[in-house]
């Protein structure tokens, strides 16, 4: 896990990481993890915290429906056509 959570850290540069679902019942997933991918990681800011989703297994559906918001809210060609491809997945 420490080791995809490092790839996510170099390709993405998060400053949080949010785990939910199965690592949620694992509580030394949160001490352990940070620590095994120190070594994996790129970047000389890394995330500051490794936490669990605070709404549990809602957390993904709450994010998606931020993001489309967001998305919808935004002006320019890209959001315009991201927010054409959800009306669609919709419908």
């Amino acid at each position: 896990m420490a080791r995809a959570l490092a790839s996510v850290i170099n390709v993405l540069d998060p400053d949080v990481i949010v785990l939910g679902r199965r690592p949620l019942e694992y509580r030394s997933v949160y001490d352990h993890v940070p620590a095994l991918w120190a070594p994996h990681v790129f970047s000389v800011a890394w995330p500051r915290a490794l936490v669990r989703a605070k709404h549990g297994d809602s957390s993904g559906v709450r994010g998606g429906c931020m993001a489309v918001e967001l998305i919808q809210n935004s002006a320019g060609p890209l959001a315009s056509r991201i927010s054409t491809l959800i009306e669609r997945s919709v419908r």
